[in-house]
């Protein structure tokens, strides 16, 4: 093709897997970066502010099994409007789990994430436990102004990344061991 050179096998290849340890995920966060940071409590609002959000979203799919996961927490500075949800969709039966989260935490009664890369859900009827593994570098999004800001002095921050799951889940359905797949 034209244009086209061959590749330096000394040079890593763009699209390569990145994993942990790599020289790719040497942020001093981990390798989560700043998705690992914990809820910001240390965030002064003004009465005049719009409100603070700390959200964390996941979608987790194993088509093998017929396991489709949705994880969201929305935590904030009061807990007015602040939950967690984990919805799972298993061989076509949907059970879902959503609560209230106390104040700048994504613990509720029967979920948790915890920022280093684990879900956990359990009540009467779900059981779930997953390990979340980075395969690249987070994106940020907030330099480039592509998602607005609530105040112009302020960007929105997000940020997004790609990874892999593992884990198991129980529903009244039965019992499956989930992974993402690459």
């Amino acid at each position: 093709h034209p244009g086209s050179s061959a590749h330096d096998a000394t040079q890593p290849v763009r699209n390569q897997t990145q994993l942990e340890g790599t020289p790719a995920m040497t942020d001093p966060r981990g390798p989560w970066g700043p998705l690992a940071e914990p809820v910001h409590v240390d965030k002064q609002i003004g009465a005049e502010d719009p409100p603070w959000r700390e959200n964390a979203f996941f979608s987790l799919n194993d088509r093998e099994q017929r396991c489709f996961i949705i994880a969201h927490f929305q935590g904030g500075r009061t807990d007015a409007g602040m939950f967690a949800r984990v919805s799972i969709l298993q061989d076509d039966h949907l059970t879902e789990i959503y609560e209230p989260l106390a104040a700048m935490t994504f613990t509720s009664e029967h979920v948790s994430l915890d920022l280093s890369g684990r879900i956990t859900a359990k009540t009467v009827e779900v059981e779930l436990d997953v390990t979340l593994t980075p395969l690249r570098v987070p994106v940020d999004y907030s330099p480039s102004s592509a998602l607005p800001g609530l105040k112009k002095s302020e960007p929105l921050q997000h940020f997004e990344q790609a990874g892999l799951f593992t884990g198991t889940v129980s529903t009244k359905i039965g019992r499956a061991s989930c992974r993402e797949r690459v």
